[in-house]
This record gives C-alpha cells, structure tokens and sequence, in this order.
C-alpha cells in the first residue's frame, strides 16, 4: 500500500490578518490532490492549522481505504502539539476537527524547515502568500459597522453570530449561534469589547 505524503502551509498578513492556507498531497510520488483558501482576519496559527484540518479532509474524502499518513509542516507548534503533548490554549474548534479527522488514521508528523530547501514546502508557502494577498485585496469592513448575517460551515445555516473573547487580549471571536463554531475575528472596537465580555449577539 502507497503512502499518502501531505505538505501544509499558512500565512497571514498581521496577526489577526488576511490570510491563505495551502496543502499539496501525494500518494507516493505521485501529487494527487492540493487545497488552499483564504480569510479576511486570520492569524498565521490558525492558517497553519486549517491547510491540515482541510488536507485531512480531502483525503478521508477520496479515499476509500486510507494509508499511512505522513503530515510535514513548518509549524513547531503542531507538531510538537501532536508529538510531544503540548497544551492546546488556542484554537479549539481546529483542534477538535483535526482530532476527529486522525483518529482513525495512522499519521507520522514531521517537521520541516520553512523557507528552506524543500521544494514542496516552498509551493505551499507561495500558495498560502498569494492567498493571503488575495485575501488581503478584498474590501474589509469593520463587523461592528455592517448588518448581516454569517454562514456557518459546520451547521450550511445562516446564523446572526455571537462575540466572544476567550481571555483577556486575545482576539475577539463571531461564534455561531446554533453550535458555537468559529467564523470569523472581530474588530477590537470598544463596543465588540462590551459585547464579547457579556457573550451577547454580534448585531453588527
């Protein structure tokens, strides 16, 4: 049995920012798959994590019967996190969806160097930037200053959103309404500050 071998990359432009992701994944030598995206306010963690999380999903999705998995990302913070136990503080709705997804799989995770001499790494990193400007180019409006509704992937329902900050200086989070997963960051202005410290609807 061939070996799924993925490479990952993430990027953002301020942290939070405009951001891109990329994933290319190869079964044996050969490239079978490759998934990138991009958000408007993001943080380079997040990135990180989501090119994974999507890989993985690709992968469980057009296999049948899934092999050993090789995962090679230049985030420490993953794989050390998955190797060596470190504490999840962050980012929790990722954590859950890539622990759901590695559960039945049988993953090696490798560290590489960013910006370095791998080839593969180097195409992800350029895709996830490209991304990321391409995020970066879109007009962005300040959420307390627009009305509207969100679209929570999880739920495919439309939700007013909820703000939440998970401690002190951390970013301000847009949660979904009917099941609390992440959507987007919020601006830091003084009344998404009140509202995220009394958890109420975004209203914005």
């Amino acid at each position: 049995m061939k070996q799924i071998t993925i490479y990952t990359d993430g990027s953002s432009k301020g942290n939070p920012g405009p951001g891109g992701w990329a994933a290319l994944i190869f079964e044996g030598r050969k490239k079978v798959g490759q998934v990138f995206g991009n958000e408007g306010s993001t943080t380079n963690n997040r990135m990180e994590m989501l090119a994974i999380v999507k890989a993985l999903a690709w992968v469980t999705e057009n296999f049948k019967e899934v092999p050993p998995v090789t995962v090679r990302s230049d985030s420490n913070l993953i794989i050390k996190t998955m190797t060596s136990g470190w504490k999840r503080k962050k980012n929790l709705d990722l954590w859950e969806e890539l622990s759901k997804l590695t559960l039945p799989l049988t993953i090696e995770w490798q560290w590489v160097k960013g910006h370095s001499t791998n080839r593969y790494n180097n195409i992800c990193d350029r895709i996830a930037q490209e991304q990321a400007d391409l995020a970066a180019s879109k007009p962005q409006v300040k959420f307390a200053e627009r009305p509207g509704k969100f679209f929570c992937e999880k739920c495919k329902e439309e939700t007013d959103g909820i703000l939440s900050q998970k401690s002190p200086g951390s970013p301000i989070r847009v949660d979904c309404t009917h099941c609390g997963k992440y959507i987007k960051f919020a601006s830091k202005t003084k009344e998404n500050l009140k509202k995220a410290k009394e958890n109420k609807p975004s209203l914005f």
